[in-house]
């Protein structure tokens, strides 16, 4: 994410600190050395620095990493205490968990840390990564039962992870793994939550709605499986009844 401005004054090289330190870096090499191949020196600005509480843009990968741990195991512990209640009891419990999480997550970096314009769309963010998380977890122990459970830490909380960019950004992985970040929980959280922080709560809508789309779609499963399982328990029933 940058730029290169040239004029009859001295070429300008603008970047983004705020879109990680590592593409701000390469963006500044890589303009900056074609200015000085054409016999310039530039004059480099950052429009998006980073800020003193947060100088290396570490705060999004781990707060993301914190919430998605957090909803993975508030979902082991839900399995084991909310396990026959009814589909609308587990998934008010869900949303009651997201809105907690997300508040405690925009009271930790908003307000603790200097973010405090960024309080709500980070709350929002969060709020719906942790949903989205939750929801997961509990579509792949629908479908797979105690396993699902690793199942959901090892692809979506730690593949997510991976594929989010950490701290260097999305744009230095792998072509597989940068193909990934946007449609999985974490990359997509990660790049709204940089959003949230740096760039004035820019580009929310695309990754809340990922974040959504895993939300009604893993419920959806929870719902549907739990309909066929419940079926299939009264058609037994009937028979044994019947004989």
């Amino acid at each position: 994410m940058g730029a290169l401005i040239l004029g009859p004054s001295q070429p300008a090289v603008l970047v983004a600190g705020g879109a990680g330190e590592a593409t701000s870096n390469a963006v500044r090499g890589a303009l900056g050395g074609a200015v000085t191949a054409m016999g310039q020196t530039a004059k480099v600005e950052d429009v998006r620095p980073l800020p003193e509480s947060d100088p290396h843009g570490v705060v999004p990968f781990f707060l993301v990493l914190g919430v998605s741990i957090s909803a993975l195991i508030y979902q082991i512990l839900a399995s084991f205490m909310v396990e026959r209640a009814s589909l609308g009891a587990r998934v008010g419990a869900m949303v009651g968990f997201a809105v907690l999480d997300g508040l405690i997550a925009g009271v930790a970096v908003g307000l603790v840390l200097g973010f405090d314009a960024s309080f709500w769309p980070l709350a929002v963010v969060c709020g719906a990564l942790a949903f989205a998380i939750v929801a997961a977890t509990a579509a792949l122990q629908a479908a797979f039962g105690r396993p699902g459970i690793g199942i959901s830490a090892l692809f979506v909380v730690i593949l997510g992870a991976a594929t989010s960019g950490s701290i260097v950004g999305p744009d230095f992985l792998p072509d597989a793994f940068r193909s990934l970040s946007p449609v999985l929980p974490s990359g997509a959280a990660l790049s709204a939550v940089r959003g949230a922080l740096y760039f004035d709560a820019a580009g929310l809508a695309s990754p809340l709605l990922v974040l959504s789309g895993w939300v009604v779609v893993s419920v959806a499963i929870v719902a549907r499986l739990g309909a066929w399982r419940t079926h299939r328990t009264s058609a037994r029933q009937a028979r044994l009844a019947a004989a």
